[in-house]
């Protein structure tokens, strides 16, 4: 990822992202700096949208634990839903 990054290809980024995610190796925090990465320095609307799908579910997820009181101590759920916000403000 860190190469895709620095080429600027962020349709690689996401898609390694979206791997990662689902096979579950991806902590908040990770997520939560490439989510930054993202909103900094990708302007494909398209792959901007993908990103904010991480953060949306990722926010439903931590949602869903602090019901069930799994949470941890540290949640990142409004930083995820604030990321998810501004990835999807210049699409619409």
């Amino acid at each position: 990822m860190m190469n895709a990054e620095k080429l600027g290809d962020w349709k690689t980024y996401i898609a390694l992202g979206t791997e990662r995610i689902k096979q579950g190796k991806v902590s908040d925090l990770l997520l939560y700096n490439w989510g930054l990465r993202v909103n900094k320095q990708c302007k494909d609307k398209a792959l901007r949208l993908l990103a904010a799908q991480w953060f949306d579910d990722a926010a439903v997820k931590a949602a869903k634990n602090e019901v069930e009181g799994k949470g941890n101590m540290m949640s990142y759920r409004t930083f995820f839903e604030k990321l998810a916000k501004d990835l999807k403000a210049d699409v619409q």
